[in-house]
This record gives structure tokens, sequence and C-alpha cells, in this order.
């Protein structure tokens, strides 16, 4: 926040107008969002993985496991359609 002969100009409000019209159309993603709730409501955010401590060896492990035997993909889900 930024004060100029007593007006509080955000920076937000100072980038809006250097923004492309396209830019201006990006919103933010869903995992994005819940980020910014749990900031707002001061919770523990599950949304995003940044832990604060080091990952211990055996995640490590497993994880490099699973790359070398390109175990690499999102599960599947599957959803029932009942048409």
């Amino acid at each position: 926040m930024f004060v100029v002969t007593g007006i509080v100009i955000r920076k937000e409000e100072r980038m809006e107008g250097k923004l492309s019209r396209a830019a201006k159309k990006l919103t933010s993603s869903p995992i994005q969002e819940l980020s910014h709730l749990a900031q707002r409501c001061n919770a523990i955010n599950l949304a995003e993985g940044f832990p604060d401590f080091p990952a211990p060896l055996y995640i490590k492990n497993a994880a490099v496991s699973a790359i070398n035997s390109d175990f690499n993909q999102y599960r599947f889900f599957f959803t029932h359609n009942p048409n």
C-alpha cells in the first residue's frame, strides 16, 4: 500500500492500468483461491504443498523410486454417469 498526497493507493490498483486486456481476464486457479481463503481465515493451508520442514529420507527415496519406474501420473478418478 502506498500513500500519495494523503490518498492511499494499493499496489494492485497501480498495476491494473499496466496490464493488457488479456491479462486482466486471467483469474486465480482453484488452488490459489483456497490458499487465499486460508490466509484470510488464518487457517492451515492444505491446498498447496509448501512444507516448512525437510522431507523425511524415506519419502525422498520413494519419490525417486516412483520417478525411476515411470510411475508419474495422477490417479484417475471415475465418476458415475446415470445416463
